[in-house]
């Protein structure tokens, strides 16, 4: 088992479980990828200009994963 960063979005408050999940080494490169979710999904254009919602966020949560996981960075 190794430590790593999995990434969890959550959507108006509630945890979005897709089928696959992104686990990261790093913690730093997990928030980047967090950081560009969030950007993309919570700004809308709207006549040249920039509105932001927050309906979605996201964490990166310290877990234990097998040594044969599959890592995103």
């Amino acid at each position: 088992m190794v430590m790593a960063f999995l990434l969890t979005v959550y959507i108006d408050g509630a945890s979005h479980e897709s089928s696959g999940i992104a686990v990261f080494r790093d913690i730093y490169r997990c928030e980047e990828f967090g950081d560009a979710i969030e950007r993309s999904a919570n700004s809308i254009r709207a006549g040249g200009r920039y509105f932001y919602e927050n309906k979605v966020q996201t964490l990166c949560l310290p877990k234990y994963v097998p040594e044969d996981t599959r890592f995103w960075d």
